[in-house]
């Protein structure tokens, strides 16, 4: 159960970050 919760926060940092990486046009994966 912690497990999930953990996962699922990251998850939702991960799309934060992606999203926001999106907004800047600088995101390592676009680099990648």
């Amino acid at each position: 159960m912690i497990e999930t919760y953990h996962d699922k926060n990251r998850k939702i940092v991960w799309v934060c970050i992606v999203m926001h990486a999106k907004e800047q046009h600088e995101s390592p994966l676009f680099a990648l």
